[in-house]
């Protein structure tokens, strides 16, 4: 599958979390999300001039009266263009995400792992305080990165597997594959009307050619 054709499958599937969705879609889809982020960020900043960066510097502890050191560089977008571009894309990247999972015979509730840690971290965290320890928070702060970065490994693993041959529990392939193209020899049955007409076929030539082998 093609990049057009991928972009149009995901969009025109919008909200569609039922079925299947091949590797090639999913990365085409996964690349369009990102080039409009990039397209989104050169309009904003160069057409509306909305995108602002500063470096962060702070004063040198051994020598104060020296220049600052530079500790890092944010920008800010004034404009509301890229929530509007992420919320947008949203739903067809949760879809489609959910679709290649059951391509390789996964649940696509493993897309919501992520979020489900991330969400959890504030909740535990509130929880924590209450008890008034302080080696619980980073415990749990701690835990809680672990779940996130193994959930998105075990996703990225299964979004770049090949399909599953057949159909699974999920449906039929995204782009069942055509059957190859056979020979005559191999689609006629010896003793086949067809097969005994190619074979009557190829006597004459099969016949003049052994003749001049005979000296």
């Amino acid at each position: 599958m093609g990049f057009i054709t991928a972009v149009k499958s995901c969009l025109s599937k919008y909200a569609v979390f039922r079925g299947r969705a091949s590797r090639s879609e999913f990365w085409w889809f996964i690349l369009f999300g990102v080039l409009m982020h990039v397209l989104v960020l050169l309009f904003d900043s160069l057409v509306l001039g909305t995108v602002t960066g500063e470096f962060i510097t702070q004063l040198n502890p051994d020598n104060p009266s020296g220049p600052p050191q530079f500790v890092g560089w944010r920008w800010h977008d004034d404009s509301y263009n890229l929530l509007i571009l992420e919320l947008l894309l949203l739903l067809p990247v949760l879809a489609v995400s959910a679709r290649r999972l059951h391509d390789v015979g996964r649940s696509g509730s493993w897309t919501f792992l992520p979020f489900a840690s991330m969400i959890g971290l504030p909740v535990l965290t509130t929880l924590v305080a209450l008890l008034a320890v302080p080696w619980l928070n980073i415990l749990v702060l701690v835990v809680t990165v672990l779940l996130t970065l193994i959930s998105i490994l075990a996703l990225l693993f299964w979004w770049v597997q090949p399909s599953e041959a057949g159909e699974n529990v999920y449906g039929l392939p995204p782009h069942p594959r055509q059957p190859a193209t056979q020979s005559v020899f191999t689609r006629s049955r010896p003793g086949s009307q067809e097969a005994n007409a190619t074979l009557q076929r190829r006597e004459p030539f099969l016949s003049s050619r052994d003749d001049r082998r005979i000296p």
